[in-house]
């Protein structure tokens, strides 16, 4: 048992002597680098805050025409109210819908004229709903805004972006 112990001691010994005749620097400054999980958009997850978010990743982003379609029943009860028709050669990403229903159902839908719909919202409170993701509506489509089943009285606008036809 004494050799043991006797062992041991001159072992750590050693292997204290020997890490002694190491030399050990660290750099006078050291650099962090932290990062963060961030959406599509730059918009910092998981409940940190960074002093600088910087998307290396992100998507290439369309050439944009910004446009604002306005729509109005005019106080009377309707079946739909037109919005626009996108243009020749155009594409219009839906971005921001602003919407006021005076009277009727507050189950709408954002649909081309044949009854597609693109987008089907509860429109019970008026204010912005903006989209996390654009709407795509194509070249040539008319876009109407329709109650489900009933008529409605409603003035609003949508905000998008006309970029080249798909």
């Amino acid at each position: 048992m004494r050799k043991l112990a006797l062992g041991i001691a001159i072992g750590l010994l050693a292997s204290s002597t020997i890490a002694w005749a190491f030399t050990v620097k660290f750099p006078n400054t050291l650099k962090i680098r932290g990062s963060a999980t961030v959406d599509e958009v730059g918009n910092v997850l998981g409940g940190a805050t960074p002093l600088q978010v910087e998307v290396t990743n992100a998507t290439p982003t369309e050439p944009c025409e910004h446009v604002t379609a306005i729509f109005d029943t005019g106080g009377n009860s309707v079946t739909s109210t037109p919005v626009m028709t996108v243009p020749a050669a155009k594409d219009l990403l839906v971005t921001d819908i602003t919407f006021a229903r005076r009277v009727g159902n507050d189950q709408v839908a954002l649909q081309t004229q044949g009854n597609s719909n693109r987008l089907a919202f509860t429109a019970s409170t008026a204010g912005p709903i903006t989209l996390r993701t654009p709407v795509r509506f194509f070249e040539g489509d008319d876009i109407v805004l329709a109650p489900f089943g009933a008529t409605f009285e409603v003035i609003g606008s949508i905000v998008g972006c006309l970029v080249p036809a798909a």
